[in-house]
């Protein structure tokens, strides 16, 4: 497969665009795991435009599966061993870079490429950030990152303050919280919100107003505990099963970062034990 290297756009300079270009095949040809898609090679076409050569994905991109479930409204979504499936190998995949010190930053259904025997592969590494060095700890500390990047339904509220208020934030908790989105767009076949800004979009600021009360009923809440109490006032988490799925999503969807599941407890956590990949 051939990805060609976007244009290079009035704001910024050859030197700039080519290190741009440079970092990514970088980043993208380092990495080697199962859910990561691999780069083989970088070429000049005869458009004369960069590409990356990547090894194929014959099953397309978690995008295009869901478009044609929605295409047919008699048909239902992806079955949960399939969705559940899908979604252990993103988090496995993820779990990696944040090993390796890269935080992607624009996981989406259109980033996720599927093999015809239904392994997932995690592509697009255009504005991933190195955080740390190789070999780290994700649950320690990493480099903070800055800017807006990727598609807003997929973006962490976090980063939107960041953004007005000029701070960083750590990307690792951009990323589960987008793995998360992914997960509830193959339940749903749709975004829970357009934007997670409570400034713009009305359904997060439901979930936003519907966290807070929650949080003020239980000022000492446990949210690690095993058996704790979920908020039921949250139509798009009250539907998700079986429980254990929405006691995860529900840690995923922390609009605290800080209170944010990281993805090493994800993985040990019961439920995403007890599936199965392909």
């Amino acid at each position: 497969a051939v990805k060609e290297f976007r244009k290079r756009s009035e704001a910024e300079n050859a030197t700039e665009y080519h290190a741009k270009l440079a970092a990514e095949y970088m980043v993208s040809k380092s990495l080697h795991h199962p859910n990561i898609v691999e780069t083989l090679d970088l070429v000049y076409n005869s458009n004369d435009r960069w590409c990356h050569v990547m090894e194929y994905c014959g099953g397309g991109d978690l995008f295009g599966l869901l478009k044609q479930f929605n295409a047919n409204p008699l048909q239902p979504l992806m079955g949960a061993t399939e969705r559940n499936c899908l979604f252990k190998q993103l988090l496995m995949g993820v779990n990696y870079l944040h090993c390796y010190g890269i935080a992607h930053r624009d996981i989406k259904p259109e980033n996720l490429l599927l093999k015809e025997d239904g392994t997932l592969k995690i592509t697009d590494f255009g504005v991933a950030d190195v955080i740390q060095k190789s070999n780290c700890d994700p649950r320690g500390t990493c480099r903070l990152s800055k800017g807006l990047c990727g598609s807003e339904p997929y973006i962490s509220p976090e980063v939107f303050h960041a953004k007005k208020a000029g701070t960083s934030y750590d990307a690792r908790k951009l990323d589960i919280w987008s793995c998360a989105i992914v997960y509830i767009c193959m339940f749903y076949g749709g975004n829970p919100f357009i934007k997670a800004d409570e400034d713009y979009c009305n359904r997060y600021r439901d979930y936003y107003d519907a966290t807070q009360t929650f949080y003020t009923k239980h000022p000492s809440y446990n949210i690690s505990a095993r058996d704790a109490e979920l908020p039921t006032n949250i139509k798009f988490l009250n539907r998700l099963t079986p429980l254990p799925c929405r006691r995860l999503l529900w840690r995923m969807l922390q609009i605290d970062p800080a209170k944010r599941i990281i993805l090493p407890d994800i993985l040990e956590s019961s439920w995403i034990q007890g599936v199965d990949t392909c």
